[in-house]
């Protein structure tokens, strides 16, 4: 159904349905530093991973959104055969799909900054292992600078907190749950149609 939904939204933009200068399109480089040790203890690496997030502007300052997220990790697999433990790293594919608002104002003509407050679905599936996976609901926080260097393209840094409302179960148990949460950072590249 999502995948509909953000289908229908593409087409009605490529088609001009829509008012002129209120779409945005960005994609940007998220780092996730997070704040759990179980987290870090069992991914042992999380790389940048990328985002592309559309926005369509319902009054002069307020806009929604929706993004697509796409995480791929290695992790710490632990396997036991009768009493013995074997660690193993298997990856482990991330997808999340979110919706917010937000809002966005100028601090000077070619500087502005944005905040937004949005809920994401965490879809969580680790190779080979069981076929395991997840779906898990979260939210997230974000302050964003931006600056136009031309009418309609822009650039900016960002920060914010990302976080599940429940853990995550990696192995079918075999280990305690992992709560996704901790600060992103990236840089962001878009265009305003």
């Amino acid at each position: 159904m999502r995948c509909k939904l953000l289908f229908i939204l593409l087409m009605a933009l490529s088609i001009g349905l829509f008012p002129v200068d209120r779409f945005t399109i960005n994609l940007s480089g998220n780092y996730l530093l997070p704040s759990n040790d179980d987290f870090r203890y069992y991914y042992e690496k999380v790389s940048i991973y990328p985002e592309l997030k559309i926005g369509y502007r319902i009054a002069k300052k307020i806009y929604i959104w929706g993004s697509y997220s796409y995480l791929s990790a290695r992790c710490i697999y632990y396997r036991y055969i009768d009493i013995n433990k074997f660690q193993e790293i298997r990856s482990t594919l991330e997808y999340i799909l979110s919706l917010g608002v937000g809002y966005q104002s100028k601090l000077t003509d070619s500087l502005s900054y944005s905040i937004e407050i949005g809920f994401f679905s965490l879809y969580t599936k680790l190779h080979k292992v069981d076929d395991t996976s997840n779906w898990i609901k979260g939210f997230q926080v974000n302050t964003f600078l931006t600056t136009c260097r031309s009418k309609n393209f822009y650039a900016g840094i960002f920060l914010g907190v990302i976080g599940t409302f429940e853990s995550i179960y990696l192995f079918n148990g075999f280990h305690s749950p992992i709560q996704w949460e901790g600060i992103k950072s990236g840089l962001l590249i878009g265009v305003r149609l």
